[in-house]
């Protein structure tokens, strides 16, 4: 199960709503499942004694006017809540009375934290218990006499909630964590327990993590130097995207715990026990038999692989629906779940390049638990951002910059498993004798990755059929292939039998489109490609790759996307069940 993750923005917003929101943007940016806010009602928190003591801030000289710098009213948590939605990403907040608790009762949140100071105000606690939301309940500055009452208080009240271990020190010594204490809640209160941290580092939420933590909780801050006394204890942006993805991989590396040799250990146990014993042979011939049948039957459905582009399932992005949906493209892979997909192709486009989870180690990991989640799988890019920044551009500070994007994007897909990269050069991109020279040359040295990382660079053109082929043959190079488009095929006039015999073996991707003869994308079935040409002629090949359906949407996107899926579907399963 994945643990939940919660960025506390607490009050390191420092009264300011813009910092608030700059911090909600790089939490779902980073991967987290939530943010978390502070509530505080400063005359039912304070006496009046405090409130009025000496204290210097950039607010004034006592702590009244400290506290009310920090705190944010009914206008800012508006705002907060409509970002949140805007972006995707669930918030709530500790409140620290009653009157706040009240307060965020109008916000609808599926959440809410008690915080460690809060944990022994029983009468708090039942008022929270009442309101039957998911809680999470810290353990700061506790013993088990503490933790007993609040959690008999949830359960006699049938609310739901977690523990999250806590040491309320901060900054907190990593020799004070005392992780064991995971363990003894868990066993304690048989209940899921998490880990609220307020450690300066990163390695204590790891070993966290590594013992089996449902959730985790860690400050964030724009930069730790900025006032405020919980921004020592904090993650700034770039540890926080580092933690995120570490988090990730540790949820991978964990595994089902059951023993038992893999079937990529085999060989390997063949080889280096073979002086051993050679009885062993006859029992390893079995389990690689039965692993090569595994991979057999796998490269056999593997015809049957039908995917979408990314963006095609949701609301459009920015008013794009070829684009990378920045903040909210998790959600399509549930909804490709949904619809018996086994595959999305991500798109890397210049304007979300940065922010695109393909370009960082944190987003690779992001990428693979939603896939492992969902079952959905991402095995081929669609990488339109060489279209505005084409390898057989005259500028050579251009072809640079895309070199080192296609080195990087290279070395992360390996890791998902990605076998295709598409590179466009058709549209704004297409290429004249000149830019095929230059295309071919400035391409040389990613050839040398694609084969380090077994990726095909799989090239779309509007190129005729020879004159696609004639540039293949100059790159000889089996990493260089062909991404066929049904679509783009019928604008310009191309006959699928002539393009299919032509490319034959080198074709290592498929786009499902259908298009008007010179003009644009249209309903499949409604425009001028030829599918039953179209497969026919596949059949002549050996196709092995998978059909990623490309497909016309409209503003309503999931419904006119479901209705071609249907009309498609029975012509891919019966070309399928030809072959």
């Amino acid at each position: 199960m994945a643990i939940f993750i919660t960025a506390e923005i607490g009050i390191n917003h420092n009264g300011d709503l813009g910092i608030a929101k700059d911090l909600i943007k790089i939490s779902k940016e980073a991967g987290c499942d939530a943010v978390k806010f502070q509530k505080r009602t400063i005359d039912l928190v304070y006496s009046q004694e405090v409130l009025d003591s000496p204290r210097e801030s950039p607010w004034g000289t006592t702590q009244r006017e400290q506290k009310e710098g920090l705190e944010f009213g009914l206008a800012e948590y508006q705002e907060i809540d409509r970002y949140c939605k805007e972006v995707d990403i669930e918030w709530f907040a500790s409140a620290w009375d009653m009157e706040s608790l009240k307060f965020l009762d109008q916000f609808n949140l599926k959440y809410q934290k008690i915080a460690s100071a809060m944990i022994v105000d029983q009468e708090f606690l039942r008022a929270s218990a009442s309101r039957k939301k998911y809680t999470f309940i810290s353990t700061g500055m506790c013993e088990l006499a503490d933790i007993d009452k609040a959690v008999s208080i949830f359960q006699e009240a049938d609310c739901p909630f977690e523990l999250m271990h806590c040491i309320s020190t901060y900054p907190m010594e990593d020799s004070d964590a005392n992780l064991n204490c995971i363990h003894t809640l868990r066993e304690r209160y048989q209940c899921k327990v998490g880990y609220s941290g307020h450690e300066s580092g990163l390695a204590v939420s790891y070993a966290a993590a590594a013992l089996g933590i449902t959730s985790l909780e860690r400050h964030i801050t724009l930069n730790r130097a900025m006032y405020g006394s919980d921004q020592s204890a904090s993650v700034e942006p770039s540890g926080l995207r580092q933690l995120v993805g570490a988090i990730r991989k540790i949820e991978l590396a964990m595994g089902d715990g059951k023993v038992g040799m893999l079937d990529k250990e085999v060989p390997i146990a063949k080889k280096l026990r073979a002086h051993i014993n050679s009885g062993l042979a006859t029992a390893y011939r079995e389990k690689a038999s039965h692993a090569s049948g595994s991979r057999s039957e796998k490269a056999k459905n593997k015809s049957h692989q039908i995917g979408v582009m990314q963006g095609r399932l949701l609301p459009k992005y920015q008013g794009l629906y070829h684009a990378h949906p920045v903040g909210y493209w998790q959600k399509e892979f549930d909804l490709a779940a949904e619809l018996k997909l086994d595959l999305i192709e991500f798109v890397l486009d210049t304007n979300s390049l940065e922010v695109n989870p393909l370009m960082s180690k944190s987003g690779i990991a992001e990428i693979q638990t939603v896939s492992q989640q969902s079952g959905v799988s991402v095995r081929t890019v669609c990488a339109n951002c060489f279209m505005d920044a084409p390898f057989h551009s005259e500028n050579n500070q251009t072809v640079e910059q895309s070199l080192n994007v296609l080195r990087q994007l290279m070395e992360h897909c390996a890791q998902l498993g990605v076998t295709n990269i598409l590179i466009p050069c058709l549209d704004e991109a297409s290429m004249d004798v000149p830019a095929r020279e230059r295309f071919v040359n400035r391409l040389q040295p990613a050839l040398d990755w694609a084969k380090e990382y077994q990726i095909h660079l799989a090239l779309e053109t509007d190129l005729a059929p020879r004159e696609f082929l004639a540039l293949l043959n100059q790159f000889d190079s089996p990493q260089v292939t062909v991404n066929y488009d049904t679509g783009n095929s019928a604008a310009l006039g191309f006959d699928p039998a002539e393009e299919l015999a032509t490319y034959g073996s080198k074709i290592t991707g498929i786009h499902i489109k259908d298009r008007t003869r010179g003009g644009g994308s249209t309903v499949l079935g409604t425009g001028d490609t030829d599918f039953d040409a179209f497969f026919q002629a596949l059949s002549k090949t050996d196709y092995q790759g998978p059909f990623t359906l490309e497909v016309y949407r409209d503003d309503e996107g999931l419904q006119i996307f479901q209705q071609q899926l249907d009309w498609i579907r029975p012509k891919l399963q019966a070309w399928g069940a030809n072959q």
